[in-house]
């Protein structure tokens, strides 16, 4: 029990390290067509299953767990970990799976889903549809809850 503790504690405080290095660097911008509105269209933060359907827009996440994303060969995917990861992709499009992954994901195109189990924190413009299932809190431009919830977000 002690030792699965002390192994937590150190993947949650990598994973905080990798979040204040990549907070402190400049934010990306991450929907140049509605830089006029401020704030993140979605913020959400817990532990569980989280299905992000994503029409267009950008998202950061913060991770520890496992993470597939799928989308069109043009999608932007930055991943930023101790391990390097190495994605597998497939021809004509965009498919990334990763286990045990602890860092951040940067995601920006259009018509692409994102599916996280383990612990997520994620900002992120755009227009789509999210599940969230598990523990945790969500916040829209327009609304904010607890998880398990499933909503719209942005226009």
């Amino acid at each position: 029990m002690r030792r699965t503790t002390t192994v937590l504690a150190a993947v949650t405080a990598a994973v905080l390290v990798v979040a204040g290095v990549a907070l402190a660097q400049e934010e990306p911008d991450l929907a140049p067509e509605h830089a006029d509105r401020p704030g993140p269209t979605l913020t959400a933060t817990g532990d569980g299953s989280v299905s992000l359907d994503v029409e267009r827009g950008g998202i950061r996440l913060y991770v520890v767990g496992d993470v597939s994303i799928e989308g069109p060969a043009e999608l932007n995917v930055v991943i930023e970990s101790f391990e390097k990861p190495q994605p597998a992709q497939r021809e004509g499009g965009t498919t990334i799976e990763l286990e045990d992954f602890s860092g951040s994901i940067f995601i920006f195109g259009s018509a692409y889903t994102v599916d996280v189990d383990g612990h997520v924190a994620l900002h992120g413009h755009g227009v789509g549809t999210a599940s969230l299932d598990g523990e945790g809190l969500w916040k829209t431009r327009s609304d904010k809850g607890t998880w398990p919830a499933g909503f719209g977000f942005g226009e």
